[in-house]
């Protein structure tokens, strides 16, 4: 057993050596520092953010309606408005019009629109005074909300929050104000960006989403080729004369003095990746208060990543007894897994989905099925087979293009009652007034 451990040290001695692995932790000890001042600080929302507008078309029609009505709370936004402002209002209203104004209605997912709405909003809070308007004595506000107009508030924060529920009371149908507080990144005490138009629970997701994608990088590429490069050399180096004589003096057979020197070369990059697994997972915990036990588990997972890919390199070196060999034909096999992985996808993606059936719906006494593609059938009963019946969005475009064009798209068919047949799909819209 003390042949074992005495191996597995030399190993480990062989790895600190190197150069290599001393830049990779100073760089990962550099890299945890420069995160350390990192924080995020909650604060009252005085802004529109894109999930509270529910409907835009829906709040640019009452708006509009509003010119020309009597006395409302909705009159009253729409007087705050420019003159350049209410012809934008009237443009992306007008379907037929095709100035650039209106050409910039919505993007392909009708996100645009809302977007501009959201700013145009968000810029009448802070530069207009319609909170001092007398119609909102008469408005059906909320408790919340008339509590705060009689207070009568005159900081500029507790206005901007005022007129963000009285935009919510005048268009009540497009407009939710959520109770969740604004999030802003900090650093070093402060603040980095300007309150991020999330929702706390969405924050949540899109921070697992940013470490996600740094640990891909940093573990599963550089992390995975940089400790390739610092142990590529041990098991070459352990078949040369001088070396391999002395450690078969030892009672230890080829087999198990090949395996404890595969052992040291994971050893070595289970150190770099507790640093740097464990470093970000305290920092998550002390500084953003987001303890994420579960982010442990990148540790085994990393090392047993780096051990297939190491295997190979250990039997390279075994074999040809070249640090050199074995790099190169780790890279090799790197690129034939990458090659057929992104095949599989594609073709997963383009082929096998494209053919499956995505939906099903019936209308009348027909049954109609959409692929994967987007494409639309029939089953004819004479034939016993599916017939497309006509051409989905997207017509005349590569089906693997449609695929990623109309994606997660649900589809409803447009039925003629009078001539008992289907016009066509309509995109199922979002709750947001756009494509889903």
């Amino acid at each position: 057993m003390r042949a074992f451990i005495a191996i597995l040290k030399d190993s480990f001695r062989e790895a600190m050596a190197s150069r290599v692995l001393w830049i990779a932790l100073i760089v990962i000890s550099l890299a945890l520092l420069a995160l350390v001042p990192i924080g995020i600080r909650t604060d009252r929302s005085l802004k529109l953010r894109q999930q509270e507008m529910l409907n835009a078309e829906s709040m640019l029609s009452s708006l509009s309606q509003a010119g020309t009505s009597g006395k409302t709370a909705q009159s009253v936004i729409w007087n705050q408005l420019s003159t350049e402002q209410k012809e934008k209002v009237k443009a992306w209203l007008d379907e037929d019009d095709q100035t650039p104004q209106a050409a910039n209605r919505r993007d392909g997912n009708g996100r645009s629109l809302r977007n501009q709405v959201i700013r145009m909003l968000n810029a009448l809070i802070i530069e207009n005074d319609f909170d001092q308007d007398p119609v909102w004595q008469q408005a059906d506000l909320d408790e919340d909300t008339q509590t705060l107009r009689d207070a009568a508030p005159t900081s500029e924060d507790d206005r901007r929050f005022l007129k963000l529920k009285l935009l919510q009371a005048a268009f009540p149908n497009a407009i939710a104000i959520k109770d969740d507080p604004a999030i802003i990144v900090t650093y070093a005490g402060s603040d980095m960006t300007d309150p991020i138009d999330v929702l706390p629970s969405q924050f949540e997701r899109l921070l697992d989403g940013i470490i996600i994608g740094v640990l891909s990088v940093f573990l599963g590429f550089f992390g995975v080729f940089g400790s390739l490069l610092v142990t590529a050399s041990i098991i070459p180096r352990t078949f040369e004369p001088g070396e391999i004589s002395l450690l078969l003096s030892k009672p230890i057979s080829r087999t198990l003095l090949f395996l404890t020197k595969f052992l040291g070369g994971c050893m070595f990059t289970l150190l770099c990746a507790a640093l740097l697994v464990g470093g970000v997972w305290l920092i998550l915990g002390t500084r953003l208060n987001t303890w994420r036990p579960e982010l442990l588990w990148c540790i085994p997972v990393y090392v047993f990543l780096f051990a297939i890919y190491f295997s190979v390199s250990a039997v390279s070196g075994a074999i040809w007894r070249n640090a050199n060999v074995s790099l190169i034909l780790v890279v090799v096999f790197w690129v034939a897994l990458f090659t057929i992985g992104t095949t599989r996808t594609v073709i997963t993606e383009n082929v096998i989905k494209s053919r499956s059936i995505g939906e099903i719906t019936m209308a009348q006494n027909e049954t109609f099925v959409v692929d994967g593609s987007r494409t639309v059938y029939q089953w004819d009963v004479a034939e016993n087979d599916w017939t497309e019946v006509f051409a989905s969005q997207g017509q005349g475009v590569p089906r693997f293009v449609q695929r990623l064009m109309f994606s997660g798209t649900r589809f409803n068919p447009v039925y003629d009652a009078a001539n008992d047949r289907i016009l066509a799909l309509q995109p199922e819209p979002s709750r947001f007034g756009g494509l889903a």
